[in-house]
């Protein structure tokens, strides 16, 4: 088959900043050689020998380095106009080609095996096949799961914990057929991971995971970019030739995995361990490096210190008994006085922002920069905006983001609850709704729901990458709103009965004296003293009723007495293992949105109470049971994989299996390196039975290493 090779090489790098803030990532030097150079050397080592290289930023700095090809390899180059996507660039490039695509990036390492992914490719005949590589930690990659024929079943981008059931991730080595070039289109940005794979599923086309055993590293932070350099160095790689830098340093003390370029100066007395020290820098007497990058022409004066992760820029000086630490970051051309403490980003200018891709803008601050970005994210350009009586500046300062970077139309409500602008971004058929917190903003997307994880993933990879809209006031963006309280407090009065007495305690007044309207219209008696007492927040709700303390899972599941009452379909929005699993259906919706509202789930449980008097006693029915194993974090992927046989993907992330009414449910914690097994049945035995049985099967496979 013949081939047309494609080398995606128009990242700017942002995470390996300020190392790449002279360079494009893919001229980043690693080991002495450009970070693409080495993809150079992969192609010809199997008979490749011209490729298309696409280009976006800085496109004259690559061009410039190399030419018309290096190491027997031609190269064309293909720069965007706009921005395009990954898929759309590579479409770019290949044209109406009939050929098999092979796509590789110009800004990550690897020594795969092409010719013998090209075979598989060949044998299996699918439209696309990807290179697939088992990492511990996959959480900033696409993970991919296969069938027991390598073919992809889901592929999940960038996912948080409990969505990793696998620990394959895409290294974003591709082969394409001209079926899957087909599905990009040509008048709007398309990515591979996003959009294009999952439309290929979703479509029935063959993709097949080629899992390679070779080395990949997608040098994508300085962390990473010191480990690629170390294998390097430890001959990890199938790269011959790896310059090793200087060696010959008497009174220096130097790691086998740091490289000191070869014109670098270095004095006696350093200490470099796994650091980095490029072209012409300087190293003062006494330095102490350890998990730092020194960029070129930078220099550390007598007795610095610089910490794992920290990178001094290029021309930049770390004074005399200065330390960076904290992953400080210090940009190109600042010179740190003596004895200075650094923890965090020191630029001499704000940090550009990439408007459109290329045009550079003043900083905001980081409301600012969360605001412009959640306006870009989903095209959102009708909005509310509201605060929690602590952050009336920033809601200004947000109001004004807003506007000026292009919203058609954004209502500030002025003091709010949480719940009441998720009604009014529902109720109204908006884009979204931000509230503005002391310590935080929330996000509400168009249906009146917190971001997701996903979501708010590719929201922080938006506003690290600087990409946002670009500024476009509107003198009539700001339009103010003062009917939205009545309307809220109207509608949950309606869905509720009242007779119940309660007894209502809230540290707000602001926040109590909603409560209470909407509980007198509904009909409740509010007294100083009652059987029912509800502890009210702006995010929680705490009920007790009859002297029980209810949990927070308790609680939904009063609330779904009513809903059951009025013949609603109950769905699973407190992820209890009870009820049906949460879709896009209307009813769906408006439930989870009675779930992140304290006062709505108090209507509906006071409800329940009124209407049913034996339902604490219902409550009390149910069983539940959990236990946390503990588990590697970079184990989970592998334990969730092992689980699919006997579990399914869930929505909300992690697995779960249902035995008639009963069901289990496996998930990782978020953070801690444990996996989670809960179980929900109908009586204790059963409940105990089915949590011992998952927790078996963890640890079963937490026992198996084979992959």
């Amino acid at each position: 088959m013949a081939i047309h090779t494609v080398i995606m090489a128009g990242g700017a790098g942002t995470r390996l900043l300020p190392l790449t803030a002279a360079c494009p990532k893919p001229l980043a030097s690693l080991c002495g050689a450009p970070i693409m150079d080495y993809t150079l050397r992969l192609l010809k080592r199997h008979g490749l020998t011209q490729a298309d290289v696409t280009l976006w930023y800085r496109p004259q700095d690559v061009e410039k380095h190399f030419g018309s090809g290096a190491h027997g390899v031609r190269l064309r180059y293909v720069v965007e106009d706009r921005p395009v996507g990954t898929a759309g660039s590579v479409l770019l490039a290949a044209g109406d080609t009939q050929d098999t695509v092979l796509v590789l990036s110009g800004d990550g390492l690897t020594d795969v095996d092409l010719s013998a992914a090209q075979a598989f490719h060949r044998q299996h005949g699918g439209a696309a096949t990807m290179v697939l590589k088992r990492v511990r930690i996959p959480l900033d990659y696409g993970v991919v799961v296969t069938d027991g024929q390598a073919r992809v079943t889901r592929f999940i981008e960038k996912p948080d914990w409990s969505r990793v059931i696998s620990s394959q991730v895409n290294t974003g080595v591709y082969l394409l057929e001209p079926q899957a070039l087909a599905l990009i289109p040509r008048d709007r940005p398309f990515d591979f991971g996003k959009e294009l794979f999952p439309l290929m599923l979703e479509k029935g086309l063959p993709i097949y995971g080629y899992e390679t055993q070779d080395y990949w590293c997608d040098v994508g932070n300085p962390a990473a970019f010191l480990q690629a350099q170390a294998d390097l160095l430890a001959g990890k790689t199938k790269f011959d030739g790896v310059d090793q830098g200087r060696r010959d340093l008497p009174g220096v003390s130097l790691s086998a995995d740091s490289y000191v370029a070869r014109d670098a100066q270095i004095a006696q007395g350093a200490v470099i361990n796994r650091s980095c020290v490029l072209s012409g820098a300087y190293v003062g007497p006494g330095t102490q490096l350890d998990g730092a990058i020194v960029c070129a022409h930078a220099r550390t004066e007598q007795s610095a210190a610089l910490h794992a992760g920290t990178v001094l820029g290029s021309g930049s000086t770390a004074g005399a008994f200065s330390t960076l630490r904290g992953q400080a970051r210090v940009w190109p051309g600042i010179r740190l006085p003596d004895d200075a403490v650094i923890e965090g980003a020191v630029r001499q200018d704000p940090l550009p922002i990439v408007l459109n891709g290329r045009s550079p803008s003043p900083q905001p601050d980081q409301w600012m920069l969360l605001a412009a970005a959640f306006l870009k994210q989903g095209q959102r350009s009708r909005l509310l905006v509201a605060h929690d009586g602590k952050a009336d500046a920033r809601y200004h300062t947000v109001l004004g983001t807003l506007a000026a970077y292009g919203a058609a139309e954004v209502t500030p409500i002025g003091r709010a609850s949480l719940g009441m602008l998720s009604y009014a971004v529902a109720a109204r058929q908006l884009d979204g709704g931000l509230m503005c917190r002391q310590n935080e903003i929330c996000l509400l997307d168009r249906r009146g729901l917190l971001l997701g994880d996903r979501e708010s993933a590719l929201l922080t990879g938006t506003i690290r990458r600087r990409e946002l809209p670009a500024p476009h006031e509107s003198g009539k963006a700001i339009q103010g709103e003062k009917g939205i309280r009545g309307a809220y407090i109207r509608a949950l009065a309606r869905s509720a009965k009242g007779g119940k007495a309660v007894q209502l305690v809230c540290a707000d007044p602001w926040l109590q004296a909603l409560a209470q309207d909407i509980l007198n219209l509904a009909g409740c008696r509010l007294q100083e003293q009652a059987s029912i007492r509800a502890e009210l927040r702006e995010d929680e709700l705490r009920l007790t009723a009859e002297g029980q303390t209810l949990s927070q899972s308790q609680l939904w599941e009063l609330c779904a007495l009513t809903l059951k009452a009025k013949g609603e379909t109950v769905y699973d929005t407190a992820d209890i293992g009870w009820y049906a699993v949460c879709d896009a259906s209307a009813a769906c919706l408006r439930q989870r949105r009675t779930a992140q509202d304290p006062i709505a789930s108090l209507l509906l449980a006071l409800t329940s109470l009124s209407e049913q008097p034996d339902a604490l006693t219902l409550l009390q029915s149910a069983s539940h049971r959990q236990v946390d194993i503990p588990c590697d974090t970079g184990e989970k992927g592998r334990v969730l994989e092992a689980l699919l046989a006997d579990a399914s993907p869930r929505p909300q992330g992690g697995l779960a299996a249902r035995h008639g009414d009963a069901r289990a449910i496996i998930r990782p914690d978020p953070a801690l390196p444990l996996m989670h097994v809960a179980v929900s049945a109908h009586s204790a035995e059963y409940a105990q039975e089915l949590c011992d049985l998952y927790a078996g099967k963890v640890l079963r496979a937490l026992r198996s290493k084979d992959q």
